[in-house]
């Protein structure tokens, strides 16, 4: 595993080493975080960490999640990865997951909520465009 730590949110549940994820350029900032961790029957963990505006709208998901395959099957790896979901504006979200990628993907509101609210079980709110007056 990655000897980096993530010094945005640490989650204090796990210790193990963390996959950094940088911050990204142009994105809501959160004012509080809301973190969980879960375990599978010793086969897996996760740890989530969910960072709110002052508006209490989601505007941070970030999760990592720890499979241990090696404890089923001695020949094969455990796999780790991290992802980040950050709020740019009411549309828009920037995406990374390590280790695979390197930079940030735009991802579009409306298709990411239903993918939050299924595996996550987190709302992410409807698309909100602010009213110009």
């Amino acid at each position: 595993m990655n000897n980096c730590v993530s010094t945005a949110n640490p989650i204090p549940w796990v210790n193990h080493d963390r996959i950094d994820l940088p911050p990204a350029l142009g994105v809501m900032q959160a004012v509080r975080f809301e973190h969980q961790h879960w375990q599978r029957l010793e086969r897996a963990e996760g740890e989530l960490a969910i960072g709110y505006d002052a508006a209490d709208q989601v505007v941070i998901v970030e999760y990592h999640w720890w499979r241990y395959f090696s404890r089923a099957n001695s020949g094969m790896e455990d796999v780790y990865t991290a992802e980040v979901w950050r709020r740019r504006d009411p549309l828009t979200w920037a995406y990374l997951i390590r280790p695979q990628q390197t930079q940030y993907l735009d991802v579009d509101h409306g298709r990411l909520r239903p993918l939050l609210h299924n595996h996550l079980n987190i709302d992410i709110g409807p698309v909100s465009v602010p009213e110009h007056t």
